[in-house]
């Protein structure tokens, strides 16, 4: 309830926005300013979004269920590639439905997360984003590589803390990814280099 009760005025707003944007007439410093606070509008959306999904994670009461990856990951890829038309998915998929038991929300919201933030960093020149998914002893392995430039050496060991995103959002992306992995017992870790980055997700067997 809380969410919609915050969501809406934001939405409303966005909407506005949109509305002057699609004018013909607008003059062009305008519809700068006009994009800039759309941005910002967006922006704290995101925000808010992201402090609700925290007061979830400190909810120990909350219900599992079964998520078939393989579907919800293709219909997240779909939106984000929806904000990022120009970069290229591609998803690798070795683990069959991949049917897990989680809280459905806060699973999502981890690959959700870090398929945004593949999608962020990627190349802006040719951007990649590949997911995987793997069937392993242990569980199944998803992974998100981009292609963009190598993670600077002093964020490396701040990555999963809140700090300020170099995107311009609020920084509570990957921490919110980790916090969440903690409560369902997923283990998240990541490699970077020249070739880019890439962010990996055990989801293990049940009783393991």
């Amino acid at each position: 309830v809380l969410w919609h009760q915050v969501r809406n005025p934001l939405a409303a707003i966005q909407w506005i926005l949109e509305g002057f944007l699609s004018r013909a007439d607008l003059r062009e410093e305008d519809r700068l300013e006009l994009q800039r606070v759309y941005k910002e509008d967006r922006t704290l959306a995101d925000l808010v979004r992201d402090l609700l999904i925290l007061s979830q994670v400190e909810n120990w009461a909350l219900e599992s269920e079964t998520v078939v990856l393989e579907k919800e990951l293709a219909n997240i890829i779909n939106t984000v590639n929806q904000k990022h038309p120009d970069i290229n998915f591609y998803f690798q998929n070795e683990a069959g439905q991949a049917p897990v038991i989680a809280v459905k929300t806060l699973a999502l919201q981890v690959f959700s997360n870090i398929i945004n933030n593949a999608a962020e960093h990627a190349s802006k020149e040719h951007g990649e984003v590949t997911i995987k998914l793997q069937k392993f002893s242990q569980g199944i392995l998803f992974s998100c590589h981009n292609n963009g430039a190598p993670i600077p050496y002093d964020m490396v060991p701040k990555i999963f803390t809140k700090v300020p995103s170099t995107s311009g959002g609020a920084g509570l992306g990957l921490y919110i990814v980790k916090m969440i992995c903690d409560y369902l017992t997923w283990r998240v870790a990541f490699e970077a280099g020249e070739n880019g980055t890439v962010f990996f997700v055990t989801i293990p067997w049940p009783n393991q």
